[in-house]
């Protein structure tokens, strides 16, 4: 046999061998990703979207609570996070989750109407797909956890009611507090936050999460609470508040006339006196002269109240920087509303900044309340 030709018959013979190797040792998927198609089956009063869809899928094909997957919609390819009842999602990212009160996977947009800001119907399919655990799994143990509604669960009845007052800056003492539902959390905490503010002496609640003709029919079968009375003294202003708050401008400017209404000690509560009551209690600070940092303490105090992370640990770090912070820099930024499934958290850079000036515009420019009303608001909250 010809010399060259015994040179290229060992070259092929190298080159497959090689090309064997590589094919059978290199660490690759054993199976294409299981891709699943799902329909769009109704909305939610918060703009999120029903889907046909179960929890039991989303494990079957590897996406745990914490998890992140792919979805193809309308030929967008964006990436929602899985999670059970509403726990651990970061503020303005897109979620898939299995709520509870009413059975379904919802796929929404947390802190935001995904309803708004994509134009879908019932009815319309989407590709979903696992991509694997988001970027801060391994620092959301307790985050992503379904809470206890049990007092000996907890180290306080302050705790447990998520009860306290709210502090910062020149804020007046003993004048504003907050809390969860005196009515509406059914579980222990309604009796614990009565007895709190019975003992605090609150003479005016503002309700962020119930319409007050809903509870105008709740209170006759609620028994012998405190809060009874300061709802039949006509002390109670409450509505049904969107979670989504900087979303919602109607929202903000209503609750703070109905503030500017209340007398004496003040209670604002929603369900579990943390996002609705974080965030427009976050708005009051800054205008009292809250620093950044105050603020941010102030709210992840709910965090390390309800779910138990303690803080200075790293999922306090984590949980930081996924939600206070991306929830302060919208007001910084109000252009970023209505389209938040555009932007990359990851890219974000957070830099503390005055809460007094970009809370005072966001409200004036952005909301568009008068003057006058902040103002009447700082002089009665200030020393």
């Amino acid at each position: 046999m010809d010399r060259n030709v015994k040179i290229v018959l060992i070259a092929a013979v190298v080159v497959l061998v090689v090309a064997s190797a590589v094919f059978f040792l290199y660490p690759r998927d054993s199976e294409e990703p299981t891709v699943l198609e799902v329909k769009i089956i109704g909305f939610d009063s918060f703009g999120n979207f029903a889907l046909d869809v179960t929890e039991e899928q989303l494990h079957g094909m590897g996406a745990d609570i914490g998890y992140e997957v792919y979805l193809d919609i309308r030929g967008e390819r964006v990436i929602a996070m899985h999670s059970h009842d509403w726990n651990g999602l970061p503020h303005g990212m897109l979620f898939l989750s299995y709520t509870v009160s009413t059975g379904e996977m919802v796929l929404g947009l947390y802190n935001a109407s995904l309803k708004d800001e994509m134009k879908l119907e019932v009815g319309d399919t989407m590709k979903l797909w696992y991509k694997g655990p988001s970027k801060y799994y391994d620092s959301l143990d307790k985050y992503l956890q379904v809470i206890s509604g049990q007092r000996s669960d907890y180290d306080s009845d302050e705790i447990f009611a998520n009860f306290r007052e709210l502090k910062g800056g020149s804020m007046k003492e003993d004048l504003i507090y907050r809390s969860a539902s005196p009515w509406t959390t059914k579980d222990e905490r309604t009796y614990y936050v009565n007895k709190l503010c019975e003992k605090e002496g609150i003479e005016s609640l503002v309700l962020l999460d119930i319409s007050y003709d809903a509870l105008a029919k709740l209170i006759p079968e609620s028994g012998d609470l405190y809060c009874n009375g300061i709802f039949d003294a006509g002390n109670v202003s409450a509505a049904s508040f969107h979670p989504a708050v900087l979303s919602n401008t109607k929202d903000i400017e209503q609750f703070l006339r109905m503030f500017d209404e209340s007398e004496g000690k003040v209670c604002i509560a929603c369900k579990y006196g943390k996002d609705r009551t974080g965030s427009l209690c976050a708005m009051l600070q800054a205008l009292a002269g809250a620093s950044y940092e105050e603020i941010c303490e102030e709210f992840m105090k709910s965090m390390t109240n309800y779910y138990g992370i303690e803080k200075g640990s790293e999922e306090y770090v984590a949980v930081e920087s996924i939600y206070i912070r991306p929830f302060l820099y919208t007001m910084q930024h109000p252009e970023i509303i209505g389209h938040y499934h555009d932007v990359d958290w990851d890219e974000v850079d957070f830099q503390p900044f005055e809460p007094y000036e970009v809370v005072y515009k966001f409200l004036t420019e952005y909301v568009g309340m008068d003057h006058e009303l902040i103002d009447r608001i700082i002089e009665k909250i200030t020393v």
